[in-house]
């Protein structure tokens, strides 16, 4: 059937298109119709739950019945049309005779009538010209009278005439009656008495198409006295008990195998795809048709909630298209459709549902904060008291967050084809259980704040000239370390001419002012890019880059990111000289990286300040330059002989230089500031630069003896407390160098 039929619900006429099984029980209901031999009158009643395919077996029985038109006659009967009792029993006559085609009215009957509807919207300037006239009119009224009570005939009399009609015909006549439960229950009633009472005709067959528990309960309402006044299940018995008077035949619509009515559902699917131009692989059609399966079976009960969730797909696929991952979503509109509740509660925990379960290292195990998630999973599983349905309702769940088919998967066997994904791979794949695409399942469309992934992916084919351009307008909408994120999410995708340009791009976007984590991040991204590059090239590429391209503080956070992968990498090569394939450099390169690092951002770093010394052009990053890499680089001079002529210079500035290796103390929600002098401090200084510290402090301090440790840990201290906090750990090393015994008298000290 055309799609846009199948959209529409409307029951199927053409028994080819027979999904079911059914044509067969329809064509045997038609044949004992126009088989039968007695002329009584006999009443089918044709049961099934809103939605199974009633209406669609008629179609089929219409269908046989249609090629003997010589011996049956079928009169589709709508009850729906008429507003009382009254006009549903003189429209049923006049429709029946019509359809053997017979006149039921006399010629003066409906004269009587179109005069009826003539002079009844006059009747009130009628009555009132009337009584002007007094005794005169009093003929003309009764005259009146008469002739509208002839517009509508006596029904006990057009029965009979009806009657004589039918048996003058000499055919057989079917009268089907759809969609009863449907009606208001006195509207039910009424067909009920129609039916029994009033049309009893020979040579007529009825056939009634309803969900006998609706209709049962509806009739059983007027023998609510006769059951004591209980409703439920007495009310739902005695209206059983009336449906046996009435129905000689009850017919139980034949249910749908279950296997028919998923493969139903699976077509309608497609053919939602196809409306929507989309193609899924075949690993994607497994894992949609396999969790189908175990998800929406247990509520896939009738063809029409296949047809519910076809329509819902066709509307809302288009709206996402290349948006989010399709598989997903078309899970998502299952939970929708089948399982509402659980659909609300997804929309509106984010939080508890989104997220990885694998780690740097390995998986997670199911911490005290995922316990509590887990909690407020079963509870809105809930909702679903049958065990197949809850069984379902899980199946889905865990197929779409990781986090759930975690927590469910030890008691129940439930694995999500998704655990293995990182949250990086998870955005990637434009997947729900991705925190980054969550909303669009819900809003059908890309949130104000975000941009489309086809946007994206068209600023990344963009050229040079642009893209930068482009790239600060992005930034603006989504913040710097969404933005990076996107890039990052993009890296598998981009192609050697693309990687190139988003490397210059991201030096060029570093000079812009970045927060700590942002500089961190772009640093792992700018990993993530140099893998892509040719293993030739890499090597060179980085330290040019950190020479010139980069922001200061993006080439130093870049150093620091790549020495614990050195450490990681030299690790790995002494285990097994041939491992390496999937690292960034050869055994060689990882030795000598470190020096070769911390010569290109020291040579950087003092072609940059000229001659002005370090610690005041590049204070943040003087604590790595000093004292971590200056040692490294042979070439240099020793640090002291650097630093000397600068501190004989302006000896006050040790107090930046002890400022400046202080550490930074977070308190609370004060500022940070820069903390206190520790032993180690001390130990660090003199081993880079010998006593040039100590004999400048001593400078500006004076020969004034620092009898104990000044000041608090807790406590920012000011310069000159800085000062003598160095002064008195300088001394007190000495002093234990040259005589360890001292130590012992020492040991209360705070510091």
């Amino acid at each position: 059937m055309q799609q846009a039929s199948r959209a529409t619900d409307r029951p199927l006429t053409d028994t080819a298109l027979d999904d079911f099984q059914r044509a067969l029980f329809a064509r045997r209901i038609a044949d004992t119709l126009l088989t039968r031999a007695s002329a009584e009158s006999i009443v089918l009643g044709l049961y099934g739950k809103w939605g199974e395919g009633k209406s669609t077996v008629l179609n089929f029985i219409r269908h046989t019945l249609a090629g003997h038109a010589d011996k049956v006659v079928v009169l589709n009967f709508n009850p729906w049309r008429f507003a009382d009792e009254t006009q549903l029993l003189l429209n049923f006559f006049g429709e029946l005779a019509r359809a053997i085609d017979r006149q039921l009215t006399t010629p003066g009957e409906k004269a009587a009538k179109a005069l009826a509807s003539y002079v009844t919207p006059l009747l009130p300037s009628v009555s009132l010209n009337l009584a002007t006239l007094g005794s005169v009119s009093a003929d003309f009224s009764k005259a009146l009278e008469n002739l509208l009570g002839k517009a509508q005939p006596d029904a006990d009399k057009l029965r009979t005439r009806l009657e004589q009609l039918l048996q003058a015909a000499g055919q057989r006549v079917v009268v089907i009656i759809d969609d009863i439960d449907r009606l208001e229950k006195t509207h039910i009633q009424a067909i009920f008495r129609l039916v029994k009472l009033t049309a009893d005709f020979q040579h007529t067959a009825y056939l009634l198409a309803f969900d006998d528990e609706l209709v049962a309960r509806a009739i059983g309402e007027l023998f609510a006295a006769d059951a004591d006044g209980l409703p439920g299940q007495r009310s739902l018995l005695a209206g059983r008990h009336f449906l046996e008077k009435i129905i000689q035949v009850p017919l139980r619509l034949p249910r749908a195998r279950t296997a028919d009515l998923l493969n139903f559902c699976y077509r309608r699917v497609e053919e939602a795809l196809g409306e929507a131009h989309l193609s899924l692989s075949v690993e994607a059609l497994n894992r949609l048709r396999e969790a189908l399966r175990a998800g929406i079976l247990p509520r896939l009960g009738t063809p029409r909630l296949a047809v519910r969730y076809a329509n819902a797909l066709t509307f809302s696929l288009p709206l996402v298209r290349d948006e989010v991952n399709a598989v997903d979503f078309l899970l998502t509109e299952a939970l929708n459709v089948f399982y509402p509740e659980l659909y609300q509660f997804v929309a509106t925990h984010e939080g508890y549902l989104t997220g990885s379960i694998r780690h740097e290292g390995g998986y997670s195990s199911l911490s005290s904060l995922e316990a509590k998630e887990e909690t407020v999973v079963e509870r809105a599983l809930r909702y679903y008291e049958l065990a197949d349905e809850r069984d379902g309702a899980q199946a889905l769940l865990s197929e779409l967050f990781p986090r759930v088919s975690q927590q469910l998967s030890g008691r129940r066997g439930l694995f999500s084809s998704l655990g293995r994904l990182t949250e990086a791979e998870l955005a990637q794949g434009q997947h729900l259980a991705s925190a980054d695409y969550f909303g669009r399942y819900f809003a059908y469309t890309v949130l104000r704040e975000d941009v489309t992934d086809q946007e994206f992916a068209a600023f990344l084919r963009e050229p040079a000239a642009t893209q930068f351009t482009t790239a600060l307008g992005l930034q603006q909408r989504l913040g710097k370390a969404v933005f990076l994120q996107k890039i990052a999410y993009r890296i598998p995708e981009v192609d050697a001419a693309q990687t190139g340009q988003l490397w210059q791009l991201l030096g060029r976007l570093s000079h812009l002012a970045s927060t700590s984590g942002e500089t961190y991040q772009a640093a792992r991204l700018l990993l993530e890019l140099l893998a892509q590059f040719p293993a030739s090239d890499r090597y060179g590429r980085l330290l040019t880059t950190l020479q010139a391209e980069l922001s200061f503080s993006l080439a130093q956070c870049l150093v620091e990111v790549l020495l614990p992968e050195r450490e990681a990498a030299l690790a790995r090569y002494a285990r097994d000289s041939a491992y390496g394939l999937d690292l960034l450099f050869t055994a060689p390169e990882w030795e000598r990286l470190l020096p070769d690092l911390a010569a290109a951002l020291l040579g950087r770093a003092l072609r940059e300040a000229g001659d002005k010394p370090l610690y005041l052009t590049h204070p943040e990053h003087v604590n790595q330059l000093f004292y971590a890499y200056w040692l490294l680089v042979p070439t240099l001079p020793p640090l002291q002989e650097y630093l000397t002529p600068f501190l004989e210079a302006i000896p006050l500035d040790v107090h930046t230089l002890l400022e400046l290796s202080s550490p930074l103390v977070y308190s609370g929600n004060k500022e940070p500031f820069r903390g206190v002098i520790s032993a180690d401090i001390v130990e660090t200084l003199q081993g880079a630069a010998g006593p040039l510290f100590y004999l400048t402090a001593r400078r500006v301090f004076g020969a004034e003896v620092v009898p104990s440790y000044p000041g608090k840990r807790s406590e920012e201290p000011t310069a000159d407390t800085r000062l003598r906090q160095f002064i008195y750990l300088s001394e007190l090393r000495n002093t234990q160098q040259t005589d360890p015994g001292s130590a012992e008298e020492n040991t209360a000290n705070p510091a």
